[in-house]
């Protein structure tokens, strides 16, 4: 019966990814991670020729390294694939692995890993685990010096350096985005009149546009993105605003910055925008709206986050003192 030829990989690793990743179990099934002949286990006692005979007799495709292998056994397995023509490529960085003993490969997944090509030095599998691990990202990296001579080593390797630049560009520039995060905010806050900001005007007979020096309450939702591991958080707000049985709707621009990525966290908020109200004159008032201040945010799970800030609003010819709670998703 004709049918498309179906093409897969032996996977190898090393025996501190298969003992700490999740998703190894879904790849093997009921059977042993590292012992098959599509998941092997890559470390100084292995007969890197028997793991590739192993592999081609059982159909596959090629090698795929992936993770947890150290510079020595990479040089072993890749001097045992070209031996017998067998292909293979690689993440573009094996942690410890770096991108520097990988040249010779025949294609790259995720590229990003290139960034450790300026690198003196590459972390460990294990390192990679833990929660508070962050890759490196430079710009910068792309023009190094170091970068150029990489880009040099695989076209004697016979890559074409203009397509992994491109490729190194495009990978770059998805990095980027997959650093911002969608987010919303919904809060609630209480605004304390503290002073009018103009003198009155004797020949106007409506007054100020809160006459009475009002105090407020509020209802906001924004809808933002989040930057830099979400420490920067900028985005489009709407609110509902009332000045005791005084009705008014604010838009405004909304930036945040948490320095910390603790659980308990100070923060600093930036507000500008415009509010409208229907007071004594007719069709309303609307004026600039700014405020700025401060308070802090509890993260309680990766994406929820809890949050009380204070600080001084200015709108409607009025300040304000401000209190906020709110959730951020």
């Amino acid at each position: 019966m004709a049918a498309p030829k179906v093409h897969f990989v032996s996977l190898i690793t090393g025996k501190d990814f298969i003992d700490n990743d999740p998703r190894v179990e879904s790849t093997v099934g009921n059977s042993v991670a590292g012992e098959v002949p599509w998941f092997k286990a890559l470390d100084d006692a292995t007969a890197v020729e028997a793991l590739i005979q192993e592999a081609k007799a059982y159909g596959c495709s090629g090698l795929k390294l992936y993770a947890d292998i150290t510079v020595n056994n990479t040089k072993r397995i890749i001097a045992a694939a070209k031996q017998i023509n067998f292909p293979f490529w690689a993440h573009g960085t094996l942690f410890p692995g770096s991108p520097w003993v990988i040249v010779g490969v025949h294609s790259f997944s995720h590229a990003p890993f290139l960034a450790y090509v300026p690198e003196e030095r590459v972390p460990s599998m294990r390192e990679t685990l833990d929660e508070d691990f962050r890759e490196p990202f430079d710009l910068e990296a792309i023009n190094s010096s170091k970068m150029e001579e990489y880009l040099d080593l695989m076209k004697e390797n016979k890559m074409k350096k203009i397509i992994l630049s491109a490729v190194i560009f495009m990978a770059f520039g998805s990095r980027i985005c997959a650093q911002i995060d969608y987010s919303v905010k919904v809060e609630t806050g209480y605004l304390d009149f503290k002073y009018r900001l103009i003198i009155a005007d004797p020949s106007n007979l409506k007054g100020f546009y809160l006459n009475d020096r009002q105090n407020g309450i509020d209802l906001n939702v924004i809808n933002g993105i989040s930057f830099n591991n979400n420490k920067l958080v900028t985005g489009i707000g709407i609110g509902y605003v009332n000045f005791e049985k005084i009705n008014g709707l604010s838009i405004f621009t909304d930036f945040e910055y948490i320095p910390l990525k603790t659980k308990l966290s100070p923060t600093v908020n930036l507000r500008i925008g415009y509010n409208h109200i229907w007071n004594q004159y007719e069709n309303g008032t609307g004026e600039i709206l700014f405020e700025f201040g401060g308070g802090i945010n509890y993260k309680m799970t990766e994406k929820l986050n809890l949050y009380l800030q204070s600080g001084i609003l200015t709108m409607q010819q009025s300040s304000f003192f401000t209190v906020r709670i709110g959730i951020k998703l």
